[in-house]
C-alpha cells in the first residue's frame, strides 16, 4: 500500500519504541516511514531497533529542531514519497491493522479509522468532529499544518479540506 507512516518524537525514546513495536507487531504495510525526531537523544535500544528494521522496510530517521508537533509534522510531510500518509506520535500504540482496510484505488482525500467503524470515507462530518491526525489518513498534497495553533491544528485543518471538498 502507498502509504507513509510518519512519527513525530521528542525526547521520548520509549514512547517511540513502543510506537516501531507496535506497527512491526500488528504487520502493518506500509511503503516507509519517517521518523521526524525534534532534536533529542535516541536510545541505543531504539537504533538498535531502528537498524533491524531497516533491514526489512524502508526507515528515515530525521533528528533536528523544530517549532513544535505541527512543524515536525510538516518537515516529514515534505520528505515522504507516498500517496497517503498516516501520521502519529512517539509512544502511539498501534491495535490491529487499519491500513488492510485500504484499497488500492483510494480516489477520496481523507479517511478515517475506528476500532468499531473500520476504515471509511469520511467528508462532510469531518466539520464540527473532533478527530485527531493519528486517526485520519491524509493524502500527501494536503495543506500544511497551521504552526500558529498549539494544540488544535488538526482541527483546523479537518476544517479546511471539508471546506475545499464539501461541494464533492
Amino acid at each position: 500500500m502507498n502509504v507513509s507512516i510518519i512519527i513525530v518524537t521528542k525526547n521520548d525514546p520509549d514512547g517511540l519504541f513502543k510506537t516501531l513495536f507496535s506497527i512491526k507487531n500488528n504487520k502493518i504495510t506500509y511503503s516507509e516511514i519517517i521518523i521526524q525526531d525534534g532534536s533529542s537523544e535516541i536510545n541505543s535500544d531504539v537504533k538498535n531497533f531502528i537498524n533491524q528494521q531497516k533491514e526489512q522496510f524502508k526507515i528515515s530517521y530525521f533528528n533536528e529542531q523544530d517549532s513544535g508537533i505541527y512543524d515536525a509534522m510538516n518537515k516529514a510531510r515534505s520528505k515522504a514519497s507516498s500517496e497517503y500518509l498516516w501520521y502519529l506520535n512517539g509512544g502511539d500504540w498501534i491495535m490491529g491493522n487499519p491500513l488492510i482496510h485500504l484499497s488500492k484505488n483510494l480516489t477520496m482525500p481523507v479517511y478515517t479509522w475506528s476500532i468499531d467503524k473500520g476504515l471509511k470515507y469520511t467528508k462532510s462530518r469531518l466539520f464540527n468532529s473532533h478527530y485527531c491526525h493519528q486517526g485520519i489518513l491524509l493524502h500527501r498534497n494536503h495543506p500544511d499544518y497551521d504552526t500558529n495553533f498549539k494544540i488544535c491544528s488538526d482541527f483546523n485543518l479537518f476544517n479546511e479540506l471539508n471546506i475545499k471538498f464539501k461541494k464533492h
